[in-house]
Formats: structure tokens, sequence, C-alpha cells
């Protein structure tokens, strides 16, 4: 093979791994990156959870909050791109009739500066939403009625794109029920806790986002993603690319024809 060739095939080798690196934000595939739930021994499915609800036909906002920490990714930067989350729900005797929950809304609040408690906490009304670090709101939703009878539900949802977060810092997910009052939709504990004592508040009860859950459990969740590079990490490998390139030229101008051999 001449030079010419050998080269080319050389560059595009390390321009499309390169390439494909930074598409595939050096991931393994998605992972979970938080267990709230079977690690903890499951799902307290005859608990009663908090009360997490957009019931916007009423009106009525209640929300229910539990807080993570990420352990670092694989990727230098230990930033983490959440994918997906997967959690359980219940409709308690007396609430209304079962229904499926098509749509939700998945919050993610920074932790209060004042202490372990989310973002955005007020008085009196709803949170301040503009706090939030994402808010998506009407995220379609997988959902299906598990082992346990009509009443409890098991859900999974995709997040979109860009959520990505810092290892070793508290946050706090809400996740609310788009579903018009009634049914009353409860947000399922787990049967043990770590971290925070889970948050909530309710504006038909009159109680102030955000107060601490009377329950030590915390809630069911779990979290999927894939390791996040930032920016340099990317330019970084294209630069490296970049790189031999440059040195290959270098080196076939300094071998080709008409240059003078020193060795002789």
């Amino acid at each position: 093979m001449s030079y010419t060739l050998q080269s080319k095939s050389v560059i595009a080798s390390a321009l499309a791994g390169a390439l494909a690196m930074v598409a595939c934000g050096l991931a393994r595939g998605d992972e979970i990156v938080f267990d709230n739930f079977s690690s903890l021994g499951g799902n307290c499915y005859f608990c009663t959870g908090p009360s997490s609800q957009d019931g916007f036909l009423f009106p009525w906002d209640s929300g229910a909050a539990d807080d993570f920490i990420l352990m670092p990714s694989a990727d230098p930067s230990g930033k983490w791109k959440l994918t997906e989350l997967a959690w359980s729900g219940a409709f308690p005797i007396g609430g209304g009739a079962p229904a499926p929950v098509g749509l939700f809304n998945i919050i993610i609040w920074p932790q209060d500066m004042n202490g372990p408690k989310p973002s955005g906490g007020t008085p009196m009304g709803s949170p301040d939403y503009s706090q939030a670090l994402y808010h998506f709101e009407d995220v379609p939703t997988l959902a299906e009625p598990n082992e346990n009878g009509e009443r409890f539900w098991d859900y999974s949802a995709t997040l979109p794109a860009g959520v990505v977060l810092d290892p070793n810092v508290p946050y706090w997910l809400e996740i609310q029920a788009v579903v018009g009052f009634l049914p009353y939709w409860t947000w399922q504990p787990v049967n043990s806790g770590q971290g925070a004592v889970p948050h909530i508040g309710d504006t038909l009860l009159g109680v102030p986002f955000w107060d601490e859950n009377g329950s030590v459990l915390d809630l069911s969740f779990t979290l999927y993603g894939e390791p996040a590079p930032e920016p340099g990490t990317a330019m970084l490998l294209l630069a490296g690319a970049g790189g031999l390139v440059l040195r290959r030229r270098r080196q076939g101008s300094m071998s080709g024809p008409g240059m003078l051999d020193r060795r002789a």
C-alpha cells in the first residue's frame, strides 16, 4: 500500500473513532445510576404514600420530593446524563376509581441553601417552579398494574434530552401525576430510607412547600443514565485526531520524493 493510501486510512480511522466516542458520549449503555427502590427492600405497597398530583381540573397542586446523590460516572468529569426513570404509585381506597395515568410532570430541584429540602419552597400556594433545574410537563409514561392489585401501578418514562447532573451533589426528584381530582394518586414509599426525609406540599390541605413528610420512608424510584462527557472532553478527542493528521502529513512531507536522506 502506498504512503498516501495508508495515511488516509489511518487518519480516517482515527477521526471515525473520535467522532464515534463523541457521539456516544463515551457511554457503555444505560445503567442504573441511583436505586431508591429494589436495593432497599422493595415497595411498601400497603403503606400510605404522599399525594403528588397536578389536579388541573380542580385546580389543585400537591407535590412530594425525595433526595438523591449520584456517584461519579466513568467519565473524567464524573457527570451523568439521565435517560430514563421508573417508579410506583397507588390509588388509595376511597380516593376514586383507579385509572391509568399516561402523563406525569417530572421536576428536578436543587437542594435549598438552608437545609436538606428542595429549593422553591413557599409558605402558601405552589412552589416557585422557576428555581427548578429541570421541569418537564406532561411527560408520556408507560403505566401497568402490578401484582398487588388494580390500585397499584408501576410506571416508567424516557426523559427529554439534556438532563446532565453532577456527582456528589444533593438533588430532589418530584414526580406529579397529571390527572384531574378525583381519582387521588399517591407516590408509593419503599421499606427503608436513605438520605433526607421526603418533603411535601399541598395547596388543597394548606401544607406549605416544602414540609417534612410525616413518614421516614423514602419514595420508590430508579434512575437510569450514561456517563456525560463535558464539551472539553469531546474537543480533546477531536484535537487528538487532528494532531494525528498533522503528524502524518509532516512525516509524509519529510520522506517524499526529492528529500535528502540524512542517513546516507
